[in-house]
């Protein structure tokens, strides 16, 4: 049993395996039933803040004060296969893991703006917004995002984005 506090715990979505993240980086995976450790995910160097599973429980993504998101696949073991660079501790992840959104850093005189990141294009594009956001959040399969500016809600469609960068109707 580990002294490392617990940061985060999250059930696969068939509810038989647990992810425990602790302070130092670490995901453990066990079994929800019994609490036996199956496997430890190394990868992060520091507290594990936010963990989800794919619908199918064959990837999940962890997301770590380190500032980087680590998205994992079930191939005999658990393994990374890639990581993404955050900007802010603010993000949010879509349900299917398929996008990534974080906050474009605001610099003296620029506007605030964010960052959706598609994981299959391996690509992300900037929506620049003339407030700060907020709050924002993907739809579960990462096709809308909802940002809220000034008291108004807007929704992108963030398939056309990659084409044209305007608010959905």
């Amino acid at each position: 049993t580990s002294t490392v506090p617990i940061t985060n715990l999250e059930f696969s979505p068939d509810g038989r395996m647990l992810l425990v993240a602790r302070e130092n980086g670490m995901i453990e995976v066990v079994l929800a039933n019994s609490g036996k450790a199956l496997n430890q995910l190394r990868g992060h160097c520091d507290s594990i803040c936010s963990l989800s599973f794919a619908p199918d429980g064959g990837s999940l993504n962890s997301a770590s004060l380190d500032n980087t998101i680590k998205t994992w696949q079930k191939v005999g073991g658990w393994q990374t296969n890639g990581y993404f660079q955050i900007n802010s501790r603010r993000y949010c992840i879509s349900n299917d893991l398929s996008r990534i959104v974080d906050e474009i850093d605001q610099e003296a005189g620029s506007s605030m703006g964010l960052r959706i990141y598609d994981v299959s294009r391996g690509s992300s594009i900037p929506i620049r917004t003339p407030y700060p956001s907020l709050r924002y959040s993907l739809s579960s399969d990462g096709l809308v995002l909802a940002n809220d500016e000034l008291k108004e809600i807007v929704l992108y469609d963030t398939c056309l984005l990659y084409t044209s960068p305007s608010p959905r109707d």
